[in-house]
C-alpha cells in the first residue's frame, strides 16, 4: 500500500469515526429529549384518559340516577265484601295494593259490600280511593263535597281521582270538566285504554294527570305489563270485578278459578321480581352493559322457557335490576312518585350538563398542554390523538 493510499484510507476512517460520533451523540441526545418530553406527558395523558373514561361512563352513571319506574294500580270496580276477607290477604302477601271504586251504588256499609272500618284499615295499609263517574251526579262540586262528608264521617279520605268506565254513555268525560275537577281537588282523571291497548306513558306534570285502564283479564296483558316495567315513567291501571264467590265454604267447597287465577299471577310478579318497594339501583352508579335482549314472558314455548333462564342466568346481579321493574300503589302514591322523579330529574340533567362541561374542558386543557410540550420539544403528536 502506497503512502498516499494510506492516508486517504486514514483520512477515511477518521472522518467515519468522527461522523460516528456525533450520530451516537445526536441519538443520545434524541433519545433523552424523548424522555424528557414522556416524562412530562405521560401524566398528563393518563389523567386526560382517566377523565376521557369518566366522560364516557357519565351518561350511564346519570341515566341509572334519572331512571324512573313504572307504576301499577289494580282499580276494584265494585266493593264486593270479599275484597277483604279474600283478595286483600293475597295482594298483601305479595307486596301488592288496590284502589277502592266508590260511588252513590258502590258506597260502605252496602248489602254485600266492604264495611267502613274495612275501608278504612286498606286506606291505612296504601290502598286508595276512587270515584267511579258512572252515572251523572248533577251539581257535582255539591254531590261531591256531600259524598266526601259522608266518607269523613266514617274515617275515610277524599278521594283524589276519578274514573271513567266504559260503559258509561251518559256519564263520559268531558274536557270542560277540567276546571271542575281541579276546583274540587280531583287529581287524577283515569279513562278506558284506547284501541283495546292500554297506553303506559304518562304525564303527571300538569294540573291533571290522565292515565287509561284497561280489564284485569284483557288479551295482552302479560306482555303489556313486561313492557311497561321497562318504560320510564309509565303507568297501567287494571279495572278488577270480582265475578265468583272465592270463599270455598261459601262456595260449597267449589275452588274458584277466579281466585286461582289471581293467585298464580299474583306468584308470578313476585317470582320475576317485578314489584319493587325501593329503588333497586340506588345503591349502584353503573352496572355495568345494558342487556340488551330480553325475550318476551307471554311466550310459553318450552324453548323460550329455557332460553330466557339462560339468559338471566348470564347477567350479574346488578345487571338483573334492570330487568323489567315497577311499583304497585294507589293513584296519589303513584303521582307524587312521578312528580318527584319528573323534579328531581330537571335537577339531575342540569348536574350532568355541568359535569359533562367541567370534564370536557379539564380534558381540553390538558390535550392543548400536551399539544404544547410536542410543539416545544419539536416532536410531532401521535396521528391516532389529532385525528380524534
Amino acid at each position: 500500500m502506497t503512502v498516499k493510499k494510506f492516508i486517504g484510507l486514514f483520512l477515511v476512517l477518521a472522518i467515519m469515526a468522527v461522523g460516528g460520533y456525533y450520530l451516537i451523540r445526536m441519538e443520545h441526545a434524541e433519545d433523552e429529549k424523548m424522555r424528557n418530553l414522556y416524562t412530562e406527558v405521560e401524566p398528563l395523558e393518563r389523567e386526560r384518559e382517566a377523565l376521557e373514561s369518566e366522560l364516557a361512563g357519565l351518561d350511564t352513571q346519570y341515566a341509572l340516577k334519572m331512571r324512573d319506574y313504572s307504576t301499577v294500580e289494580i282499580l276494584f270496580t265494585t266493593l264486593d265484601y270479599q275484597i277483604f276477607s279474600e283478595v286483600y290477604p293475597i295482594m298483601r302477601d305479595h307486596g301488592v295494593v288496590g284502589v277502592l271504586g266508590l260511588s252513590y251504588t258502590e258506597f260502605p256499609n252496602f248489602t254485600n259490600r266492604l264495611k267502613a272500618e274495612e275501608v278504612a284499615r286498606l286506606c291505612s295499609d296504601g290502598w286508595g280511593t276512587c270515584i267511579m263517574y258512572d252515572t251523572p251526579w248533577g251539581n257535582f262540586p255539591s254531590q261531591f263535597e256531600s259524598f266526601c262528608r259522608n266518607l269523613d264521617s266514617y274515617g275515610i279520605p277524599a278521594p283524589t281521582s276519578i274514573y271513567f268506565p266504559e260503559t258509561s254513555s251518559s256519564a263520559f268525560y268531558d274536557s270542560s270538566m277540567d276546571e271542575m275537577l281541579i276546583e274540587c281537588g280531583i287529581t287524577t282523571v283515569i279513562l278506558p285504554g284506547p284501541d283495546g291497548r292500554s297506553q303506559t306513558v304518562t304525564d303527571v306534570t300538569g294540573p291533571l294527570w290522565f292515565t287509561y285502564s284497561m280489564p284485569w283479564y284483557y288479551t295482552g296483558a302479560p306482555t303489556d305489563l313486561e313492557l311497561l316495567g321497562r318504560t320510564d315513567g309509565g303507568n297501567l291501571c287494571f279495572t278488577m270485578k270480582l265475578n265468583e264467590i272465592w270463599d270455598k265454604t261459601k262456595n260449597k267447597n267449589i275452588e274458584s278459578k277466579e281466585a286461582t287465577s289471581f293467585l298464580e299471577i299474583m306468584d308470578s310478579w313476585t317470582k320475576a321480581g317485578w314489584v319493587y318497594d325501593d329503588d333497586p339501583l340506588k345503591d349502584y352508579e353503573t352496572v355495568g352493559p345494558t342487556p340488551y335482549m330480553y325475550v318476551d314472558t307471554n311466550d310459553k314455548d318450552q324453548v323460550h322457557d329455557v332460553l330466557q333462564e339462560m339468559y338471566k342466568d348470564a347477567l350479574t346481579p346488578a345487571q338483573e335490576l334492570l330487568l323489567p321493574r315497577f311499583r304497585s300503589v294507589n293513584f296519589d302514591a303513584a303521582r307524587s312518585y312521578h312528580l318527584n322523579a319528573a323534579s328531581d330529574n330537571v335537577t339531575l340533567q342540569a348536574e350532568l350538563e355541568q359535569e359533562r362541561s367541567k370534564l370536557e374542558s379539564e380534558i381540553a386543557s390538558l390535550e392543548a398542554q400536551i399539544r404544547s410540550l410536542y410543539a416545544q420539544y419539536n416532536v410531532a403528536q401521535k396521528k391516532d390523538r389529532e385525528e380524534k
